[in-house]
């Protein structure tokens, strides 16, 4: 979805949660990443 397509406000709106959640899932990062690592590790090992 090209963001020229949406009305400015939408798009305004979208990344705007868009980079709340990027804030969120930084904040986050230290509690998740053995989880992501984990998830990684499996998605590669299934891709193998």
């Amino acid at each position: 979805m090209h963001l020229a397509l949406l009305p400015p406000g939408l798009s305004l709106a979208a990344i705007a949660v868009a980079l709340g959640a990027v804030s969120w899932i930084l904040g986050r990062w230290r509690d998740l990443s053995p989880a992501v690592a984990g998830l990684v590790a499996s998605a590669l090992a299934l891709d193998d």
